[in-house]
Parts: C-alpha cells; structure tokens; sequence
C-alpha cells in the first residue's frame, strides 16, 4: 500500500509518456511545469543576475541556490517511481537553459509611480498613499517582506505611544509621520533627513532595532553620516540601493567633509552608485536617512539646499526603561503602529507638511548658528579656494573679533577659532605670514581678502 498514488494509470503526468512496455520522461514538459509551479526566474538587480523563487504565501521573491532545483525535479521524479541520474540530468540542465534565455527579467531601479506606494506585508499588499489593500501578485517583483502582517484596522497601541511620547516628547508625531514615511519608496514631496541627538545610553541603541524590526531588516541599510559624506568612501552608498531607510550609528564630531551626496539622496535625485569589481551606474537612492549622535558635527556646506533638510529630534533619556516598559509588548504592537505611522505620513502627505515642531526649529538653528558663526566669516572675509594660501591666526582672529561684534556674536578666544578652522578642515602651519613678515602659526588653503584688510595688513605702508 506504500505510495499507493504514485503510479496509478489515472494520475499520471503529462510528462510521463507511455511508449509500448515502458514510460519515459518528457523533460521539456516537466521542466516547464516545475519552473511555473515553484515560480524560479532569474532577475538581474544591482547589475548581479541571481536565482529567485516566488514565495506564494508571503508574496516576495526569494534568493536561492540554483542547486536547490535539482532537489526539485529529484522530488517531483521520485513521487512516480522516474527517478535516473539521466532523467534529472536532462530534466535540470533543460531548466537552466530556459531560465537564462527566456526567464529573466531586469529589476529596473526607477520604479513606477504605484510601486513607490506599495509594500509588501505577509498577508497583503499595502499602498501608503490611498490605504488600499490588495492581494500580492508575482507581478510587483518584491524582493523582501516587511516581515510581520498588517492589521486591518488599527489595535492597541498604548504601550508603543507611551514610550514614544515620553522618549521624543512633543516631537513624538513628526517620528511617526517620518516612520510612515519610509513606507514611501519616494522622496516626493519631503526632503528631510533625521538626526537624534542625546546622551550616551539614552535608549537611540534601543529605538534603532525596534525601527530595524518595523520596516524590516532586509529593507534597513547602516551606513554612517561620515562615511555618506566622505568622496573617498566610494562604496558605502551601494548599500543604500533598494532599501526604505539608512539607520546610521552614532555619528561621531568629526566635520563632513561633502554633503552634496546628502542632497542628492534626498532630492530625488540620481547619484553615481559604485560597488567593488563593477562599473558605477546612476540610480535614486529612495532609503530615508536617520542618524544618531551625542554630538553635532560641523560642516562647511552653508547653501540653504542641506540647511533646509535637517531635522533634529532630541531623545529623552528614560529613567528604569526595564521596569516601565516591556520590548515585548511593544514588538507585539508593531503591526498595528505601522499602520498608524503610515495613516498619520499619509495626513502629512496631503497637507504637504511634515509636523515639525518650534523645537526642532530651534534645534536646528542652535546648530547652524554655532556651525556657520566661523563659516560665514569664512565665506564673508576670507578667500578659502587657493590651496596654497597662508594666513596667521593672529589676522584670522583680528578680523574675526571685528566681525563677530559686528554681528553681535561672542568671538571666544584664538584657541576656539583655531579648533573650528580646523574641524572646517583647512591644515595648520608654522609658516603663515605673521607681524614684521616673520613665520607665524596659522593655516593652509585661506587668507583674508585683500579690501578686508587694511593697508598696514597689506604691506602697502
């Protein structure tokens, strides 16, 4: 009675054909029938063309090992008693080659406007912009799942809300509006990136793996803010491609040497993508950008383009976290507060406006205004695009005290403009042009425009 379906004459295959004595295999036809069935295709992304496999239950294409096919067609042969070497032999290699000549598809990296919206729960599809539901289908190519099912309608949350309003306080609504955001594969209609500021230990640890858990570890990439703005780090970004958002670390208070890449990224704009061993390629970068810092960083970029895109979230410290929350009860609320985050991006979208809060206002100003005080005396009073320039610092400070009482500033002492000269990153020397025309401490690659300075400056009396 073993098997007793495997081989009735009523139940046979049609890739089983029958010829006098004996049956035979038709491996164009099993073939055939094993790639519709278990879905295999290859698809080329990032320029890699890898084996996928469709998931049905949870509506996602799913990398796998081409070998894993000969475990297939071995299963399928020996379900009927037609297992040979020569069967799967023929059975596999037939396979392959229909993979790679007619089964291949090219996931391009600008999606259409209606893949942007769309996301890919375990029970169903969701579009972030209308809130519409449908079923998945083969057809949308995700390559990853958000990893957990979507309710349809919105459950308890308490738990969640609590610790949010406590660890972001009125700036609780802006995180979930910028949560639901990353739902968005778009940077239409906002810019902004996030920066969570606080002490060490402060729970940004904490609030980093739970968002990792929300959006998705396949959909999270982590590159830091140094190494996004450093040109000599050509790598880092291919990470960034085909993910919802960048979770950087902390954020050391080293100065970023070039934002450009930063307003690129959240400008909806194509940049320049390199990974080792392959030619660079031009592509959006739509993965939402959150960092964490104890510290502000300086940075010499002062065009409204990068200001205008900086939001500074302030993270509460929470006393005994342990005995006041359970991560397990929040991690169970993260089906229903993905819903809310997206509902609440959704309102944000339609208004056009982000709730960003006085605070962060200020916060951001506080930033800027402490950044940019030698900046703008920098942009204003000296000449910085000359390499080979020197200035002294005992001229730099000079000129800079007249400056900032001019602008009602408080100028410090020469050591402090001496350290933010340097965090702008221009190089100490020995060998500026000091009094008398002696060799004085001072810096390379800026000096004083010449109308800033008067005759005796000059050398002209």
């Amino acid at each position: 009675m073993e098997k007793q379906t495997k081989k009735t004459k009523s139940n046979l295959p049609n890739w089983i054909i029958k010829e006098k004595n004996r049956q035979r295999v038709k491996e164009t036809v099993l073939g055939k029938e094993i790639i519709e069935k278990h879905g295999f295709v290859y698809l080329k992304f990032e320029d890699k063309l890898k084996l996928y496999r469709y998931n049905h239950q949870l509506g996602y294409w799913e990398i796998i090992n081409p070998l894993e096919i000969g475990s297939v067609v071995t299963d399928e042969l020996e379900a009927y008693d037609m297992y040979s070497m020569g069967n799967k032999k023929k059975t596999y290699d037939y396979i392959r080659t229909i993979l790679k000549t007619i089964n291949k598809k090219e996931i391009v990296y600008q999606l259409s406007e209606e893949r942007t919206r769309l996301n890919n729960f375990n029970n169903c599809v969701y579009d972030v912009l209308s809130g519409k539901r449908y079923k998945h289908k083969r057809s949308y190519y995700f390559l990853s799942t958000h990893g957990y099912n979507l309710p349809e309608v919105k459950g308890n949350t308490q738990q969640t809300n609590k610790w949010f309003n406590e660890s972001f306080g009125i700036n609780a609504q802006f995180m979930k509006e910028y949560i639901g955001y990353c739902f968005h594969k778009s940077y239409e209609p906002f810019q902004e990136f996030v920066i969570l500021l606080g002490t060490g230990g402060n729970g940004k640890s904490t609030f980093s793996n739970y968002l990792t858990k929300l959006i998705g570890s396949d959909e999270v990439s982590n590159v830091d803010l140094n190494r996004l703005t450093d040109n000599n780090d050509r790598f880092s970004k291919s990470r960034l491609i085909g993910k919802s958002i960048n979770i950087g670390g902390e954020v050391s208070a080293k100065f970023l040497k070039d934002t450009s890449l930063i307003k690129a990224l959240t400008g909806d704009d194509k940049a320049n993508v390199e990974s080792k061993g392959q030619d660079g390629i031009d592509v959006k970068l739509y993965a939402k950008l959150l960092f964490a810092c104890n510290e502000l960083p300086p940075f010499r970029d002062t065009k409204k383009g990068f200001k205008r895109r900086i939001c500074i979230v302030k993270m509460n410290t929470i006393e005994d976290f342990k005995t006041k929350y359970s991560m397990k009860t929040i991690e169970s609320e993260i089906g229903s507060f993905a819903l809310e985050c997206m509902e609440a991006y959704r309102q944000a979208y339609h208004r056009n406006k982000l709730s960003v809060t006085e605070d962060m206002k200020k916060e951001r100003n506080t930033w800027l205004t402490e950044n940019n005080k030698v900046q703008q005396f920098v942009n204003e009073y000296c000449i910085s695009d000359d390499p080979k320039s020197k200035e002294s610092l005992a001229d730099l400070f000079k000129k800079f005290r007249e400056f900032c009482f001019a602008n009602n500033y408080e100028p410090g002492k020469p050591i402090h403009l001496r350290k933010e000269l340097t965090n702008l990153g221009f190089e100490t020397t020995t060998h500026a042009r000091g009094p008398e025309g002696k060799d004085a401490r001072g810096f390379i690659g800026i000096r004083l425009k010449t109308e800033s300075k008067t005759p005796k400056e000059t050398g002209l009396m």
